[in-house]
């Protein structure tokens, strides 16, 4: 699982319009119409980093109405997560990871059929963080 994004082009002006580009190409929602909230915390991949220098630069939008999504042959499926539901601890666990010829117990996110782990659990809770700190 993970957001919508990719390489910043010559043409993008920064990472937010590189990631507002990548969410139009990649799952047909315009973001010019939304509300722009905020930046969450710049991450490195841990895996991809050392060799590809891969990080995110994850933003936040309001949206009033979800349009009708179209995805890209990037994208496997859409998932719709309720924030209060998150915000609530719902669905919180801990797996086993197996890769890299390691074994590690690791937290995830399990919501109606949906496995959220890894980086984008990561930004997720940076999200969530947030959202419990504001007034």
């Amino acid at each position: 699982m993970a957001f919508p994004g990719g390489r910043e082009e010559p043409h993008d002006a920064n990472p937010r319009a590189t990631a507002e580009r990548e969410t139009r190409e990649e799952v047909g929602l315009d973001l010019s119409g939304a509300t722009f909230v905020g930046a969450l915390q710049p991450m490195a991949s841990p895996v991809r980093s050392p060799r590809s220098g891969m990080g995110i630069h994850p933003y936040v939008y309001r949206v009033d109405v979800w349009p009708r999504f179209t995805t890209s042959e990037e994208v496997a499926a859409i998932h719709h997560l309720a924030l209060a539901r998150i915000l609530a601890g719902e669905g919180r666990e801990e797996f086993t990871y197996r890769g890299y010829g390691i074994e590690r117990v690791l937290p995830c996110l399990r919501l109606d059929g949906t496995f959220v782990w890894g980086l984008t659990l990561r930004v997720v809770d940076d999200l969530v963080e947030r959202l419990r700190a504001a007034p």
